[in-house]
Order: structure tokens, then C-alpha cells, then sequence
């Protein structure tokens, strides 16, 4: 158990965090409870339950553990659930008011999966719920099993996840055989017993957000199920455990912290139960240990006399109390020294058993009569240096204590102040009374005395693992896909400090408390993937396409080449153009890809070659990206503004006769295409003032609006506000002195000055927040700014350089973006949250725009970017 619990916690519960954080928009109604937890199969180990509350997003939504502590692979299956399928309005409003129920079941020898269930409320129809998944734009709907089950897939997804709709009832996962098991009446589901303790505390925690369950018996199955080999020391501890816990969890930045109650099953026979009767002792021992702990268990007995004979039931129960007391006979007859007499009175409240960054194990013991015991001892032992002595009889000490002392059979011992310490070595001894006279002891360290702050000074049963010191033991018991969970470059899990886990006896239950400390402000390297060299340095942000089941990557050097990169950083393709790309790629609905350069408009297929008709050639140089009215290649208008003009054309790359326009100055950014009210909008800007609202059907002019106020021109882009009628609507910009205009589909302009920027800075509104309305954003060559609409300040960051960046926007979900800041002139780019921190990993060094999402059917995110030397990297983020 020692070296396991931090794995079987820290990761299990991190398990569990994943799915709070991105199934919580799915909840359970208390009335339907049983009925939805009647599906969950037996052998269930752990459960946890949340309800859908707005306070509880508030709080998860900025929780930096939810995205540290789980396996990357299964935070991209579910984030991409979440992204496609439940943040559906539809789906939202079916799942409001109702609890979600998770369950973890191992599936195989080394596998582990989990099932999703909840209430959806008895007047949703089934029929209502299959119409509603089939309408959800990028999720493909099949049936299987006679359709009881629908098979849901994504194309980001390299497994399909499948649910089963019931009579207000919905059960999902992304295992089949485990869904089929659910549904089968016949299996045996949870206990009765445990079913009627998730019902009173999911009814009773309702300030706790998220609620675990744990069923005992399954846990040393499930805890093995990690293990590269057979239980042994204290994971026995486990052994024959049964009963259950119900743990409600705290929030806290930068720890995981749960507390409940665990209510064992005492008509089973385990070596936990003898601290029932115990009150509750406070921990010194843990003082006393040295800086090189890996971990420690550590008891508190506050009436040995009662705890022995709850011992020697114990033993009883497990017929080993007659080879014990005929060695406790043997030794009374060779020398006359009564262990129930003469030694177990003398011992302390408090023993302890811990283990080494080198793996040594030993245990330390608080004696109330030091003296008298070394007397004692002597008889029952030979010495084997000055001050250390060895046992010549057997099993003295587990049977005084029980199963931690049991793998100490004839160990080395010496007492000190009251004190005894024990171990299989001589070496181990005099290492830790190297240590304990130097104090370098373990309490004297920052990061031990953070975490034991925290943690309560009384408890009966007290388990802590350091997490680095640890490692050791990790690579040696956990299987290695596990292990690698611990490392750096694979999980944040490497980032937490360590976890306390303290049960006190309260009756017949134990007061249980849970708590792991992370180490925030650790720098996260993200895991490069592949590098790519190209020709010269980066000169366009790179994007991803579909090329049939594949993805590849397109991007741009200095020198003009255009790369096709599969999503294995091999090159496909690679072509030079007469010039730069402008703006950014479009694909179309048939995969052909759509960019423009200063005097060409090109069209062509993922594997490079052009489509029929292109390029076309631009009569009149243009700075900026074409504009396209939609992806279907039948339907869609590709839009130009060049220089003074605004030029239209089909997706064949045939001139539209409506489309060649003169405003009488410069176009300053790309022609802005959107709808308001029933009408299609093509809106342009120019450098002096003027803003032109045609009718893209037919390119009327419907408004026109100059704004002649200021001496200074306009270099932004423009950003539509749309609301319900085209009169309420309007445009946002900025011109080169910081002022904002917001200029409205009818004749009327609003201006206001909200700070002082340089006049090549760039402007940005997107929604930042997750708030109602986006943010202003701006960007110069000093900082990053964002204010909210009345505005007020969200926060700003001030670069130490002083040169031009680049304004970038990543979409975190449906609602909301993050923010990136590059240049072509330095080596950092940048990833700021929503409250303006730089995200951790970043900055990294890296030159020019970037890429961050998927780019293979894997689901997991990837950052693309381009450095000084000219190459290509791909991390896993």
C-alpha cells in the first residue's frame, strides 16, 4: 500500500477529475438515482458524482489540475466529446437538473475504462434524444445491437464512443462490452447496500461539487490491476478490506483535497479494523524522519492494551495466533522475559514504517520506557556493533504490532531517546542515525512543511509519499505505461509534491481525509513530436487539412515554398510561389484548398496539384487574404480587396460582374463577409474613413458611412457585432491612434478612447471570459491589453522587448478563445489564460505565428511552430 497509494489516488482521482471537468454539464436528479445507478456493474471499485451547477464551472473552469493529473490520451477523448456533443444547446437542456454518475471498471488484465450514466427526466422520449444526436453537426450517428446502442464518431477520434438511451435513463462509454454489461439485466450490478450510501450522501453533500464513492472489497483487485507484480508488505493492508467511502471534495488552486467518512465492513477479517476503538494520536514520529523519505505509514494507538487484544483477535481470525504464542512460550521458557508483561506495556502510542529514495525500509517505534525495553531486548538479542544489537528470536515485533512489522522477522534495532529503530540491515541503521544526529530530517525541508501544514497533526493511520524521492519504488511496482505517468515529459503527475492520506476513528467508521499538493509554478516541457527542416525560417502560421483520413500540415517559408508536412513531420509535397501567401487557407467541402498571394488567387488539391482554372491572376496587387462566403464549392464567393478595389469571383475562379468595385482610398484590412437580419453583408474599410454595407447577392451599395472625425487612418481589421435585426448590428475597429469606432449597419458611429497604443498596433474582440460579450483587445510593441466592453480592465502584460508581435486567437470551446502573441523579429511566443497569465510551457522559443489542435485522428492537441534555423517542431501539449 505504501508505494501504491499515491498511484492508486493521485492518478484514480485525477481520473475522475477529467471527467468533472467535462462531463459536469451532465447531471442526475435525486428522485432517479437508484434507477440510474441499477446500471452500473458490480465489480465497480471507485463511483463519483456531481451536479450541474454554474458556481461549480466558475470553479473547475480555471482549476490548472484538471488538465495536469490525467493521461493525456483520454483528456483528448473527452474534450472533443465535450466540444461536438455536450455543448449542443439541445443536448444541455435534455441533460439540465439531473446528477451524472461515473463509474471505473477493470476491463482487463491491464485496462481500465469507465461508464457514464444519468437521469434525463421522465418526460424526455428517446426518440427525442436520437433526433437530437443525429442533428449535432460533426458527429457521425450509427446504430449497433439491434439499436439498443448508438455508436457516436467523431472524425478527431481514433475509437467511437457508444451510449444506450433507456426510459429516463442515459448510459454511455467508450467501451462497448463494458455499455453491453451495463445493459444486460442479467449481470450482477452494485450492492443494495451500496446503492442506499450514494443515495444519502449524494442527497446530503450538496456543498460538495463532486462526491466519490469507493467499494473496498474491489480495491485491492483494482489497485493490482497497476502492478507489474504480485501484493506484497503493506499492500496487504488491503487484503480482505470491505465496506465503503463516501469522500466529498475541497477546492484548492493548487492541491487535491478530499474528506468523508470510510465505514468498514468488520464482519471481514483485516488488520485496519483493529484501530477502530483507537482515539485519535498526534503524529511526532513523522518528525523524526529523514530528508531521503520516499514514504511513510505511520500508527497512532491511544490504548495498546485494547488494541493488542483487538490484535490477537486478529491473528485468531487468521490462525496464526498459536505459532505466535508458542513463541511467546519459547521465549518466556529460554528467558524468563513475559512479552505481554514485561515489554508491550512499555511501548509508546505511536509506531511507524518507512521507506528510502534508495529503497531501504525501516520503522520506527516510540517507547514509553526506553530503558527498561533495551534491558528487555538485550536478552532476545546479540550484539552486532556498539550500539546496534540484532534479534535472535522471530516475529517479535509483528506480533506487539501487526502486519507493518511483518517484514522485520530478525532485524537490527537500536533505541535512542526513548526511540527504537529497526530495519533488515545494519547499514540502514546507521544511515538514518547519520542523518538523525546531523538533523537532517524530513520536516526541515520547504516543500514537506507546505504540504504538512495542511494536513491534521492527529489521525490513527497517517500514509505520505514524496512524490520525487518515490520514484524509485514507482518504476519497481507500477506496470511501465504507468510509471510513465510519473515522468516529466508525459504528465503533470510529475509535478505534484506528495499525498497525505489519514484515517481517524470516529466509532465505527473512519474520518478519512485525502490531500495532494502541486507545485504550480513548475515549467511544463511540452514533448516534441517530430521536427521538420525547411528551406528557410517560418514566414506563415502553419494550418491543418483534410486529405481524405489524414491530416497534413501547410506552411510557408521566407523564400516562398509551400509545404505539405504529414502529421508524422514527413514531407509530401513542396512547391515555390511567386510570393508570399496572404491571410490565411480556406478548404472547401471537396478538400481543395483556397489562398491568394499579392497577384494570384490559387485552388488546389491536398496532394498539390491545381485545380482546373487556377491560379487566376489578380489584375491589381493586393497586401491581404481573400475573403470566402461558405465550404461548398458550388455555392461559395471568393472576395478580393485589392488596393482600392473590391473583386469578386466564383469558386471556379470565374470574375463576378457585379464585383468589380473602386472606393475612392486604400483598403486597409479584408473584406468582412457576414449576415444580419435576412441579408448577406460585404463590408470594406478604408484607410481613410470610409466603410462601405453592400448586398453580396448583387454588390448594391445598402450603406455607406464616412467617418471623418480623426487625422488618422485605420490599419485594424474589422469585427462584426451581429444582433437579431441588421439596424441593431454593427462593425468594431480601431484606428491608428487607439480610438475605438464601432460603426453601425445604419448612419450612426460611437468613439471612445480607451488608451494610448502605437499606431502599428493590432486589435482584436473575441470573447476572452466566457463571458456575455467579447473583449477589446490590443497589442503593441509594449504589451498586451484586454478591457471588457464598459471598458474597464481585464488585465494586461508588458513584454520586455520592444518589437512587432503578431495577434493570435485559439479557440478553448464554443464560447470562448485564449490568446497568442508571436513575432517574426524575436524567439518567444506566447499563450495567456483568461485572467492574462502566461500559460504554463510558455513562452517557448519559437519565431513567427503558430499552430495549436489536432492534427491526427488521436484527439490530443499539438503545437506547430517554426524556429530561427529554419525548422518545423510538432509538441504534444
Amino acid at each position: 500500500m505504501k508505494k501504491l497509494i499515491i498511484f492508486s489516488s493521485v492518478l484514480l482521482v485525477a481520473i475522475i477529475f477529467i471527467a468533472v471537468k467535462y462531463f459536469a454539464e451532465l447531471s442526475g436528479n435525486s428522485n432517479s438515482n437508484t434507477k440510474v445507478l441499477k446500471y452500473i456493474p458490480s465489480d465497480a471499485t471507485l463511483v463519483v458524482n456531481f451536479s450541474n451547477d454554474a458556481s461549480f464551472y466558475d470553479i473547475v473552469d480555471d482549476y490548472e489540475l484538471f488538465a495536469e493529473v490525467i493521461g493525456e490520451r483520454r483528456s483528448a477523448e473527452i474534450s472533443q466529446l465535450k466540444a461536438v456533443l455536450l455543448n449542443d444547446p439541445l443536448v444541455a437542456e435534455i441533460s439540465s437538473g439531473e446528477k451524472v454518475f461515473i463509474s471505473f471498471h477493470q476491463l482487463k488484465a491491464d485496462s481500465l475504462d469507465y461508464l457514464f450514466a444519468m437521469g434525463i427526466g421522465s418526460s424526455v422520449k428517446k426518440e427525442d434524444a436520437e433526433l437530437t444526436l443525429k442533428n449535432i453537426e460533426g458527429l457521425k450517428y450509427t446504430t449497433i445491437a439491434e439499436g439498443s446502442i448508438i455508436k457516436l464518431e467523431l472524425s478527431t477520434l481514433n475509437r467511437p464512443f457508444f451510449i444506450h438511451i433507456g426510459k429516463g435513463v442515459v448510459v454511455g462509454s467508450f467501451s462497448s462490452d463494458l455499455l453491453s454489461t451495463a445493459m444486460d439485466e442479467r449481470n450482477e450490478k452494485l450492492p443494495e447496500d451500496f446503492i442506499e450510501l450514494i443515495n444519502k450522501e449524494a442527497d446530503k453533500n450538496l456543498n460538495s461539487p463532486v462526491n466519490l464513492y469507493v467499494n473496498s472489497e474491489n480495491l485491492s483487485r483494482f489497485v493490482m490491476s497497476f502492478m507489474s507484480g504480485r501484493a506484497n508488505g503493506n499492500m496487504q493492508l488491503l487484503n480482505g478490506l470491505k465496506g465503503y467511502a463516501a469522500l466529498g471534495m475541497n477546492f484548492k488552486s493548487d492541491a487535491l483535497m478530499f474528506n468523508g467518512n470510510s465505514t468498514p465492513d468488520t464482519s471481514s477479517n483485516n488488520y485496519l479494523h483493529t484501530f477502530l476503538k483507537q482515539r485519535p494520536v498526534q503524529n511526532q514520529l513523522k518528525a523524526l524522519l529523514p530528508q531521503n523519505t520516499a514514504n511513510f505509514l505511520t500508527f497512532g494507538v491511544s490504548n495498546f492494551k485494547t488494541f493488542h487484544a483487538d490484535l490477537r483477535n486478529y491473528f485468531g481470525k487468521r490462525k496464526e495466533l498459536p505459532k505466535l504464542q508458542a513463541q511467546v512460550k519459547s521465549i518466556m521458557t529460554e528467558k524468563s522475559l513475559n512479552i505481554d508483561d514485561d515489554l508491550i506495556p512499555k511501548l509508546g502510542n505511536e509506531f511507524l514504517v518507512f521507506e528510502t529514495a534508495e529503497g531501504e525500509k525501516l520503522a520506527l517505534l516510540k517507547l514509553s520506557n526506553g530503558p527498561a525495553i533495551d534491558a528487555s531486548l538485550q536478552q532476545l538479542s546479540a550484539k552486532a556493533s556498539e550500539f546496534i544489537r540484532r534479534f535472535n528470536y522471530s516475529n517479535v515485533f509483528y506480533y506487539c504490532y501487526g502486519d507493518p512489522m511483518k517484514p522485520f522477522v530478525k532485524p537490527y534495532y537500536q533505541i535512542f531517546d526513548n526511540m527504537l529503530v529497526l530495519a533488515n540491515s545494519q547499514g540502514a541503521i546507521t544511515r538514518y542515525m547519520e542523518s538523525y544526529k546531523a538533523n537532517r530530517f524530513l520536516n526541515k525541508i520547504k516543500d514537506f512543511k507546505e504540504h504538512d501544514q495542511l494536513v491534521a497533526t492527529s489521525s490513527n493511520i497517517t500514509f505520505f509519499a514524496e512524490n520525487k524521492n518515490s520514484s524509485r519504488q514507482i518504476r519497481s511496482t507500477l506496470k511501465n505505461r504507468y510509471a510513465a505517468l510519473f515522468k516529466g515529459e508525459e504528465s503533470g503527475l510529475s509535478n505534484f509534491y506528495g499525498m497525505s492520506v489519514q484515517w481517524s476513528s470516529a466509532a465505527k467508521h473512519f474520518q478519512t481525509n485525502v490531500f495532494a499538493n502541486y507545485n504550480t509554478l513548475a515549467k511544463r516541457d511540452f514533448k516534441k513530436e517530430w521536427s521538420y527542416k525547411m528551406n528557410a525560417r517560418i514566414a506563415s502560421a502553419p494550418q491543418v487539412f483534410r486529405s481524405g483520413d489524414q491530416h497534413i500540415i501547410m506552411v510557408q517559408d521566407n523564400v516562398y515554398n509551400l509545404y505539405a508536412i504529414s502529421d508524422e513531420g514527413k514531407r509530401i509535397w513542396a512547391t515555390q510561389l511567386p510570393g508570399t501567401i496572404r491571410g490565411k487557407l480556406y478548404q472547401l467541402k471537396d478538400e481543395t484548398i483556397l489562398f491568394n498571394t499579392e497577384d494570384r488567387i490559387y485552388r488546389i488539391h491536398p496532394d498539390g496539384s491545381a485545380v482546373s482554372g487556377f491560379p487566376v491572376s489578380i489584375p491589381q496587387k493586393t497586401v491581404h487574404g481573400l475573403t470566402l462566403t461558405g465550404n461548398d464549392p458550388a455555392k461559395a464567393k471568393i472576395y478580393i480587396a485589392a488596393q482600392n478595389k473590391v473583386l469578386g469571383y466564383t469558386a471556379e475562379g470565374k470574375p463576378l460582374e457585379a464585383w468589380d468595385k473602386n472606393l475612392p482610398s486604400r483598403i486597409f484590412t479584408e473584406l468582412l463577409y457576414t449576415e444580419a437580419g435576412e441579408t448577406p453583408y460585404l463590408i470594406a474599410g478604408t484607410r481613410t474613413g470610409d466603410f462601405f454595407f453592400f448586398d453580396e447577392r448583387d454588390g448594391s451599395l445598402l450603406h455607406q458611412t464616412a467617418e471623418k472625425t480623426v487625422v488618422t487612418d485605420f490599419r485594424s481589421g474589422l469585427f462584426p457585432v451581429i444582433k437579431e435585426r441588421a439596424e441593431d448590428s454593427w462593425v468594431v475597429t480601431t484606428d491608428t491612434a487607439g480610438v475605438l469606432h464601432e460603426i453601425s449597419f445604419t448612419d450612426s458611429v460611437a468613439r471612445s478612447s480607451i488608451g494610448v497604443w502605437d499606431e502599428n498596433h493590432v486589435f482584436g474582440y473575441k470573447n476572452i471570459t466566457g463571458d456575455s460579450y467579447p473583449e477589446y483587445i490590443y497589442l503593441d510593441s509594449k504589451g498586451l491589453s484586454v478591457f471588457n466592453r464598459d471598458n474597464t480592465s481585464v488585465f494586461s502584460y508588458e513584454f520586455e522587448d520592444s518589437v512587432k508581435r503578431n495577434l493570435q486567437f485559439f479557440s478553448t470551446d464554443k464560447s470562448s478563445w485564449s490568446i497568442a502573441v508571436s513575432s517574426y523579429q524575436n524567439n518567444e511566443i506566447y499563450l495567456f489564460d483568461n485572467e492574462g497569465n502566461v500559460s504554463r510551457g510558455f513562452p517557448i522559443k519559437a519565431v513567427g505565428e503558430f499552430y495549436m489542435g489536432v492534427i491526427r485522428n488521436d484527439g490530443l492537441r499539438y503545437l506547430i511552430c517554426g524556429t530561427a534555423d529554419g525548422n518545423l517542431h510538432a509538441y504534444k501539449l
